[in-house]
């Protein structure tokens, strides 16, 4: 069975190019499946493929979606542009993939539609896996919003990454859409660490690309009132991420200035490799204000590190309030800062929930659980 991925990912970032990789691990040694990735353009995802031997081709294609501030005329311009690029790489798609005898496209996004008019001109299933709410975490929008749904509603099947995404775009499309949690590799990423909050200073870890939708100014905010409501204790955020919205980061920069807190907040460009900070943390904390799933949650949880993160999105469904981490209402810094006060009055049941958070982790969100359920969907497909 040939199976043929599209990316619309040159970088290997925390959210659906990491999934990409690690749901490919697995898949390539299965003896009857062949996986084939189509790339935007050279980079990081193209030398891992290279790595683990998966053939792959570079074939420029664009997201069909544009921000939701985006106001300017110039718009307009941008998409017939990228719909001529597109135009073009689907008949040179086309042409490889019929010589592959390629029997199921699966595309990692919503937005790549790209994929779903290469299945259709071939006359092949195609799956649309779902990793994003899209306007309310990533503050994007299809530019065409009728014609991308009519491409989602013809696909073989759709698969949410969560319950909270499922229910959203059954609502949109009325049809059905199957469920399959995100799976990650278990080994690495967990760490054994019997005891947290032992040190005289807390350290608090907070993951993601720097964008409003990831909350990292909501999170500054209550460690400035957290310093001030405990003026006897240390802390220091880390914050890890590439910078998505350079306003933003200006923002986030100004703010801890005029507070000053440049002692206190740590920004760390992203890092493939967070085992180092994770194990000096103690607190790791999520402000997204609708996560999809939150893949950074379950390695949280792997890496005997306490979860704090919003009530909402996918991250409530991973979440059991004070049983696997603690949640606090999005958008209030205030509920953010008290359960973090909380957490520091409670450290022998902060260190329970810490265990059971990673025993849950381990039994529930193995990437090998995730795989046999992609794979059941292909052949189920293909019958």
């Amino acid at each position: 069975m040939k199976i043929c991925y599209f990316t619309q990912e040159d970088k290997i970032t925390p959210g659906a190019s990491r999934s990409l990789i690690d749901l490919l691990t697995v898949i390539k040694n299965e003896e009857n499946i062949q996986p084939i990735v189509i790339l935007p353009k050279h980079g990081e995802m193209e030398k891992k493929l290279s790595e683990m031997n998966i053939e792959y081709l570079i074939i420029p294609t664009y997201s069909t979606s544009i921000s939701l501030y985006d106001k300017s005329i110039s718009k307009h311009i941008k998409y017939i542009l990228k719909r001529m690029i597109n135009y073009i790489s689907i008949r040179k798609i086309i042409k490889n993939l019929r010589k592959r005898k390629v029997d199921i496209i699966h595309i990692n996004k919503i937005t790549g539609t790209v994929g779903a008019e290469v299945a259709l001109k071939l006359g092949i299933p195609y799956i649309f896996h779902i990793r994003e709410f899209l306007e309310e975490d990533h503050k994007r929008k299809f530019y065409d919003k009728k014609r991308s749904y009519n491409l989602l509603r013809k696909s073989s099947s759709i698969v949410a990454i969560s319950g909270a995404i499922k229910n959203k775009y059954e609502s949109i499309l009325n049809r059905k859409i199957d469920l399959i949690y995100n799976g990650i590799p278990i080994e690495k990423y967990i760490i054994k660490i019997s005891n947290r909050f032992n040190n005289s200073c807390t350290n608090i870890l907070l993951t993601g690309r720097i964008s409003e939708g990831k909350g990292q100014l909501e999170a500054i905010q209550a460690l400035n009132n957290l310093c001030k409501k405990l003026p006897n204790n240390q802390f220091k955020l880390f914050l890890v991420g590439d910078i998505g919205d350079e306003q933003y980061y200006e923002k986030i920069q100004k703010y801890i200035k005029e507070n000053r807190l440049e002692t206190t907040v740590e920004y760390v460009p992203f890092t493939n490799d967070l085992r180092a900070i994770r194990s000096k943390c103690d607190i790791g904390i999520l402000c997204s204000q609708k996560e999809a799933f939150g893949r950074v949650t379950i390695e949280t949880m792997l890496s005997s590190m306490l979860f704090i993160g919003t009530n909402s999105g996918g991250t409530k469904e991973l979440v059991s309030n004070q049983k696997t981490g603690l949640l606090y209402e999005p958008g209030d810094y205030i509920d953010l800062r008290d359960k973090i006060v909380y957490a520091l009055t409670h450290k022998e049941e902060m260190n329970t929930i810490i265990k059971n958070a990673r025993d849950f982790a381990v039994n529930n969100y193995s990437i090998n659980n995730t795989a046999n359920n992609v794979l059941m969907l292909y052949k189920r497909l293909i019958n």
